[in-house]
């Protein structure tokens, strides 16, 4: 099952129609986790400057009776959460 999200918002570095970032989650491994991509077009002088990625796994991990996550994005920057 895949789920799609579309957000607008407006604010310092986003366009003047406040466009846009996209969600896209689908479950995987049986269901166990989730495996969303994420994107947000980031604008200067309402140009579109760059598109920000990020890749990010969630789920349940028994052993540590918790949730676990872990991120990867376009500016190199890689967290678990």
């Amino acid at each position: 099952m895949e789920k799609n999200y579309t957000g607008r918002q407006s604010g310092a570095g986003l366009s003047g129609d406040g466009c846009c970032h996209r969600v896209t989650c689908e479950r995987v491994i049986d269901g166990l986790w989730f495996s969303c991509t994420l994107e947000q077009d980031l604008f200067a002088g309402g140009e579109k400057v760059l598109t920000w990625k990020s890749h990010r796994v969630a789920g349940w991990d028994v052993a540590a009776q918790e949730y676990r996550a872990a991120g990867f994005d376009s500016n190199s920057v890689a967290a678990v959460f």
